[in-house]
């Protein structure tokens, strides 16, 4: 309920205010494992072009039909901790990565993502994310769902110039005022945050920003 109407929230205050060549171009099939590395995202990007899990195998165009990715931890029992190899899904525009292991504490993190430029939507809740700055180079990113992650900071976030929804419930995060800072933002979710040490919402709300979420 609170998500419902936290998006309607966002739908009212809006109302206030091309596919590209992939690189993996080549026509010829190769093994998915040979582009992404962790078993799970390889598993699931092989599940979205039909080939029913590893091994499998795929061509530069069987990559570029890929726009909506989903791999959620819980439900396919292999946590993905890599996201090495998105960039070959050139065209991908909604990534879904909800109870994963990804860390910006590997090697690469969530940097891999930053060569998505036609990604609009990404749900990354639960995994254990500390900055999202690598995203903020995303040109088309409007939806971001971080909730549960372990970001303390929202100075982290200012530079997302496109970013309209955005949902931090469940992060450590004590002040909300920086979020002010982002052009396109209409609307914040804090469900999870405790509202009693919550600063900055009614910084957000003189800007015209929903906070939605608050017991």
């Amino acid at each position: 309920m609170a998500a419902a109407i936290f998006l309607i929230a966002v739908a009212v205050v809006s109302a206030g205010r091309s596919a590209h060549v992939p690189p993996t171009s080549q026509a010829s099939k190769f093994a998915l494992p040979d582009v992404f590395a962790d078993v799970g995202l390889a598993t699931c990007v092989a599940n979205e072009i039909d080939q029913q899990g590893l091994p499998a195998k795929a061509s530069g165009p069987d990559l570029a039909q890929v726009q909506s990715l989903s791999c959620h931890g819980d439900l396919t029992g292999m946590r993905i901790r890599s996201l090495d190899g998105l960039a070959e899904l050139p065209n991908l525009t909604s990534l879904d990565l909800p109870n994963n292991d990804v860390s910006d504490n590997q090697i690469a993190g969530i940097d891999p993502l930053g060569g998505l430029t036609g990604l609009g939507r990404l749900t990354i809740t639960r995994n254990a994310i500390t900055s999202p700055t690598p995203l903020g180079a995303l040109p088309a990113l409007t939806m971001l769902n971080i909730a549960g992650n372990r970001i303390t900071d929202a100075r982290t976030f200012v530079g997302f110039g496109a970013l309209t929804e955005l949902w931090v419930g469940g992060n450590p995060l004590s002040d909300l005022s920086p979020l002010a800072a982002l052009p396109e933002l209409l609307g914040v979710d804090t469900e999870g945050i405790d509202p009693t040490t919550m600063k900055g919402a009614d910084v957000l709300e003189a800007h015209n920003i929903y906070v939605g979420g608050r017991a």
